[in-house]
């Protein structure tokens, strides 16, 4: 891919962060620039070498830049990328890391001016890790990242978004936003629902067994709950924008869930048996 000049990324976070240090390992971009809110984890960027310059400033951070990442909760995507389209050089590309794309892409496509473009992406990467502490530069290395474009999306832009990934290491698919957060919710989504209520439920017993709780905590319970330490605001954010997708996830979760109690209930071991081995044997093709 061509260098990119001079990045900014919005969000130094866990996935921010990584991209930075990834850029910088490759020598992708001559200029990474960092911009955020929080003065003191924007200096932390800058003391890992994540970012090269650091700005509170949106307007003063993407001055000149080629391309923006916008790297935060989907509620922060929606409310910053309308502040930043008026100054941006002609020719910039926008993209984002957003687990949910519907909402994304339907809201911020039609305020792009001719001259500028905006890219929906989604590398699927990460870890219950967070804060730009977390970062690595070799995140999305074999990893995937959908981007979603629609008929609106400009060619060249998405030509440019799709090398900047696949310099990292990813696999670029490309999907339709929709069917993005339909898969997304069946794979991401929901099972992180399912830790949080999983060790909300766990919690509710810390009283009575405080003693013995964390004892019979085996690699079951760790593994299945091992995403419940994910960054909150990120997934209220995620649930919301992905809303009705989720709650007819949760309607489907939730006859799974009587289907196997109706079976320990009513002692049907035979039928349970052979649901688990279907299972265990699906489970294992992955």
């Amino acid at each position: 891919m061509h260098r990119i000049e001079q990045i900014a990324i919005v969000g130094c976070g866990l996935i921010g962060g990584s991209l930075g240090l990834a850029l910088k390992k490759r020598g992708l971009a001559g200029k990474v620039v960092g911009i955020g809110r929080d003065k003191t984890r924007l200096l932390r960027a800058m003391e890992l070498g994540v970012v090269d310059e650091m700005s509170t400033d949106l307007r003063e951070g993407i001055d000149g830049v080629k391309m923006v990442v916008m790297a935060t909760p989907a509620s922060v995507i929606l409310e910053m990328t309308p502040k930043l389209l008026p100054h941006l050089s002609e020719g910039c590309v926008v993209t984002d890391v957003g687990s949910t794309k519907g909402e994304i892409v339907e809201r911020l496509t039609p305020l792009f001016r001719t001259g500028v473009y905006f890219v929906g992406g989604h590398p699927i990467a990460g870890s219950e890790v967070t804060g730009v502490e977390g970062a690595d530069g070799d995140l999305f290395e074999g990893a995937t990242c959908v981007l979603t474009p629609i008929n609106q999306t400009d060619k060249d832009a998405l030509f440019c978004v799709r090398e900047m990934w696949m310099a990292l290491g990813a696999k670029v698919i490309e999907m339709d936003p929709s069917k993005h957060d339909l898969i997304l919710g069946i794979t991401s989504h929901l099972p992180h629902i399912a830790a949080f209520a999983l060790s909300r439920l766990a919690s509710g017993h810390q009283k009575k067994y405080e003693d013995l709780l964390p004892l019979c905590i085996g690699s079951g319970f760790r593994d299945t709950t091992r995403i419940a330490g994910s960054s909150p605001i990120l997934w209220r954010d995620i649930c919301l924008s992905n809303r009705e997708v989720l709650l007819d996830l949760l309607d489907r979760l939730k006859e799974d869930l009587s289907y196997f109690r109706d079976l320990i209930e009513k002692d049907k071991s035979e039928e349970l048996l052979e649901e688990l081995r279907k299972i265990g044997e699906w489970r294992k093709r992955f």
